[in-house]
Protein backbone atom coordinates (compact mmCIF):
# COMPACT_ATOMS: atom_id res chain seq x y z
CA UNK A 1 0.00 0.00 0.00
CA UNK A 2 2.76 2.26 0.52
CA UNK A 3 4.59 1.77 -2.35
CA UNK A 4 1.57 2.71 -4.08
CA UNK A 5 1.01 6.04 -2.49
CA UNK A 6 4.88 6.40 -3.50
CA UNK A 7 3.79 5.89 -7.19
CA UNK A 8 1.24 8.27 -7.15
CA UNK A 9 2.86 11.33 -5.00
CA UNK A 10 4.74 12.82 -7.83
CA UNK A 11 0.88 13.16 -9.92
CA UNK A 12 -0.76 14.32 -6.66
CA UNK A 13 1.47 16.79 -5.95
CA UNK A 14 1.06 18.28 -9.88
CA UNK A 15 -2.61 18.07 -9.59
CA UNK A 16 -2.21 20.34 -6.55
CA UNK A 17 0.08 23.28 -7.98
CA UNK A 18 -2.21 23.10 -10.94
CA UNK A 19 -5.41 23.80 -9.02
CA UNK A 20 -3.86 26.41 -6.71
CA UNK A 21 -2.74 27.87 -10.08
CA UNK A 22 -5.95 27.93 -11.78
CA UNK A 23 -7.16 29.19 -8.36
CA UNK A 24 -4.96 32.01 -8.25
CA UNK A 25 -5.45 32.82 -11.97
CA UNK A 26 -8.94 33.57 -11.67
CA UNK A 27 -8.78 35.68 -8.24
CA UNK A 28 -6.19 38.13 -10.09
CA UNK A 29 -7.49 37.83 -13.47
CA UNK A 30 -10.90 39.28 -11.84
CA UNK A 31 -8.81 42.10 -9.64
CA UNK A 32 -6.94 43.04 -12.96
CA UNK A 33 -9.52 42.94 -15.68
CA UNK A 34 -9.90 45.66 -18.07
CA UNK A 35 -13.29 47.12 -16.89
CA UNK A 36 -12.09 47.57 -13.33
CA UNK A 37 -9.02 49.43 -15.11
CA UNK A 38 -11.46 51.74 -16.47
CA UNK A 39 -13.79 52.19 -13.58
CA UNK A 40 -10.78 53.48 -11.35
CA UNK A 41 -9.51 55.71 -14.42
CA UNK A 42 -6.21 53.69 -14.74
CA UNK A 43 -6.80 53.48 -18.30
CA UNK A 44 -7.44 57.09 -20.19
CA UNK A 45 -10.70 56.67 -22.04
CA UNK A 46 -11.11 58.66 -25.60
CA UNK A 47 -12.96 60.91 -23.58
CA UNK A 48 -9.99 61.49 -20.55
CA UNK A 49 -7.84 62.08 -23.54
CA UNK A 50 -9.48 64.95 -25.26
CA UNK A 51 -10.22 66.21 -21.30
CA UNK A 52 -6.76 66.73 -21.74
CA UNK A 53 -6.04 68.59 -24.58
CA UNK A 54 -4.35 72.15 -24.37
CA UNK A 55 -6.42 75.50 -24.50
CA UNK A 56 -5.98 77.94 -27.14
CA UNK A 57 -4.63 81.13 -27.06
CA UNK A 58 -8.30 82.67 -27.63
CA UNK A 59 -9.16 80.59 -24.29
CA UNK A 60 -6.60 81.22 -22.09
CA UNK A 61 -6.93 85.07 -22.94
CA UNK A 62 -9.54 87.25 -21.12
CA UNK A 63 -11.81 88.99 -23.53
CA UNK A 64 -12.00 92.33 -24.25
CA UNK A 65 -14.71 95.02 -26.46
CA UNK A 66 -13.81 97.15 -28.79
CA UNK A 67 -16.09 99.20 -30.77
CA UNK A 68 -15.17 99.56 -34.76
CA UNK A 69 -17.37 101.53 -37.00
CA UNK A 70 -16.87 103.49 -40.37
CA UNK A 71 -16.19 101.72 -43.41
CA UNK A 72 -16.12 98.17 -42.49
CA UNK A 73 -18.57 95.38 -43.48
CA UNK A 74 -19.84 94.82 -39.85
CA UNK A 75 -19.64 97.54 -37.98
CA UNK A 76 -20.32 96.72 -34.41
CA UNK A 77 -19.24 95.77 -31.06
CA UNK A 78 -16.61 92.44 -30.91
CA UNK A 79 -15.58 90.33 -28.05
CA UNK A 80 -11.86 90.10 -28.46
CA UNK A 81 -9.06 88.26 -26.90
CA UNK A 82 -6.67 91.03 -24.79
CA UNK A 83 -3.72 91.54 -27.62
CA UNK A 84 -6.01 91.51 -30.32
CA UNK A 85 -4.90 94.10 -33.38
CA UNK A 86 -6.37 96.43 -35.19
CA UNK A 87 -6.20 94.13 -38.52
CA UNK A 88 -7.73 91.14 -36.48
CA UNK A 89 -10.90 93.37 -35.26
CA UNK A 90 -11.35 94.30 -39.05
CA UNK A 91 -11.52 90.90 -40.14
CA UNK A 92 -13.88 90.04 -37.67
CA UNK A 93 -16.00 92.92 -38.81
CA UNK A 94 -15.85 91.34 -42.22
CA UNK A 95 -12.62 93.59 -43.67
CA UNK A 96 -13.30 97.24 -45.15
CA UNK A 97 -15.73 98.37 -47.69
CA UNK A 98 -14.65 99.55 -50.74
CA UNK A 99 -14.76 102.82 -49.95
CA UNK A 100 -12.12 102.84 -46.78
CA UNK A 101 -9.01 104.56 -46.48
CA UNK A 102 -7.48 101.41 -46.16
CA UNK A 103 -4.05 103.31 -45.23
CA UNK A 104 -5.31 105.50 -42.42
CA UNK A 105 -4.95 102.84 -39.50
CA UNK A 106 -1.81 101.13 -37.72
CA UNK A 107 -3.15 97.74 -38.98
CA UNK A 108 -0.66 96.06 -36.15
CA UNK A 109 -1.08 98.19 -33.13
CA UNK A 110 -2.88 96.30 -30.30
CA UNK A 111 -6.36 97.06 -29.27
CA UNK A 112 -7.38 98.12 -25.66
CA UNK A 113 -10.74 97.46 -23.91
CA UNK A 114 -13.17 99.63 -24.28
CA UNK A 115 -11.82 101.51 -27.12
CA UNK A 116 -13.31 102.86 -30.72
CA UNK A 117 -11.59 102.38 -34.09
CA UNK A 118 -13.33 104.63 -36.96
CA UNK A 119 -12.38 103.78 -40.48
CA UNK A 120 -13.00 106.61 -42.67
CA UNK A 121 -13.58 106.55 -46.13
CA UNK A 122 -11.58 107.50 -49.29
CA UNK A 123 -10.93 111.64 -49.58
CA UNK A 124 -13.19 111.74 -46.11
CA UNK A 125 -13.22 115.75 -45.53
CA UNK A 126 -13.30 117.25 -42.20
CA UNK A 127 -11.65 116.98 -38.52
CA UNK A 128 -13.62 113.31 -37.54
CA UNK A 129 -12.18 112.29 -34.41
CA UNK A 130 -10.84 108.94 -34.09
CA UNK A 131 -10.31 107.37 -30.06
CA UNK A 132 -7.45 104.70 -30.56
CA UNK A 133 -6.70 104.52 -27.43
CA UNK A 134 -7.54 106.64 -24.51
CA UNK A 135 -4.31 109.19 -24.27
CA UNK A 136 -2.54 111.40 -26.75
CA UNK A 137 0.74 110.49 -27.59
CA UNK A 138 3.08 113.30 -26.33
CA UNK A 139 5.07 113.99 -29.57
CA UNK A 140 8.48 115.68 -27.90
CA UNK A 141 8.51 112.29 -25.66
CA UNK A 142 7.14 109.46 -27.13
CA UNK A 143 9.36 106.43 -28.35
CA UNK A 144 9.77 105.42 -31.51
CA UNK A 145 7.56 102.57 -30.65
CA UNK A 146 4.93 105.37 -29.39
CA UNK A 147 4.97 107.12 -32.30
CA UNK A 148 4.34 104.35 -34.84
CA UNK A 149 0.93 104.08 -33.37
CA UNK A 150 0.11 107.37 -35.01
CA UNK A 151 -2.22 106.81 -38.36
CA UNK A 152 0.19 107.20 -41.31
CA UNK A 153 3.52 106.52 -39.26
CA UNK A 154 5.78 104.41 -39.90
CA UNK A 155 8.70 103.82 -38.38
CA UNK A 156 11.04 105.87 -40.97
CA UNK A 157 8.59 108.61 -40.41
CA UNK A 158 8.80 108.19 -36.86
CA UNK A 159 12.69 108.71 -36.28
CA UNK A 160 12.40 111.86 -39.01
CA UNK A 161 10.07 113.46 -36.03
CA UNK A 162 12.60 111.97 -33.21
CA UNK A 163 15.82 113.51 -35.18
CA UNK A 164 13.46 116.29 -35.48
CA UNK A 165 13.29 117.20 -31.83
CA UNK A 166 16.33 116.72 -31.51
CA UNK A 167 18.52 118.61 -33.85
CA UNK A 168 15.56 120.95 -34.47
CA UNK A 169 13.87 121.51 -30.95
CA UNK A 170 10.76 120.76 -29.64
CA UNK A 171 7.23 121.25 -30.70
CA UNK A 172 5.31 124.52 -29.77
CA UNK A 173 2.05 123.80 -31.09
CA UNK A 174 0.89 119.96 -32.53
CA UNK A 175 0.77 121.81 -35.96
CA UNK A 176 4.59 122.07 -35.78
CA UNK A 177 4.81 118.37 -36.56
CA UNK A 178 4.48 119.69 -40.34
CA UNK A 179 7.58 120.95 -40.55
CA UNK A 180 9.04 117.49 -40.05
CA UNK A 181 9.93 116.08 -43.67
CA UNK A 182 6.79 114.22 -45.24
CA UNK A 183 4.27 115.12 -42.98
CA UNK A 184 1.41 117.45 -44.33
CA UNK A 185 -2.01 118.54 -44.26
CA UNK A 186 -3.36 115.46 -45.30
CA UNK A 187 -1.54 113.40 -42.54
CA UNK A 188 -1.61 115.89 -40.01
CA UNK A 189 -5.27 115.69 -40.18
CA UNK A 190 -5.27 112.09 -39.66
CA UNK A 191 -3.04 112.29 -36.24
CA UNK A 192 -4.15 115.72 -34.82
CA UNK A 193 -6.89 114.17 -32.68
CA UNK A 194 -3.88 111.82 -31.26
CA UNK A 195 -1.14 114.22 -30.55
CA UNK A 196 0.03 116.95 -27.80
CA UNK A 197 2.98 118.20 -27.06
CA UNK A 198 2.91 118.71 -23.84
Amino acid sequence: MKGKILIYLPKIIAAIGLLSAGVWYVYFSGLFDSDSLISENLIPTKNTIEDLSVPTVTDALPGIFVHICGEVKRPSVYEVPAGSRVVDVINIAGGFTDQADTNYLNLARTVADSERIYVPALNEEGDYVVVEGNDKININSATLEELTTLPGIGEARAKDIISYRTNVGRFEKIEDIKNVSGIGDAMFIRMKSYISVR
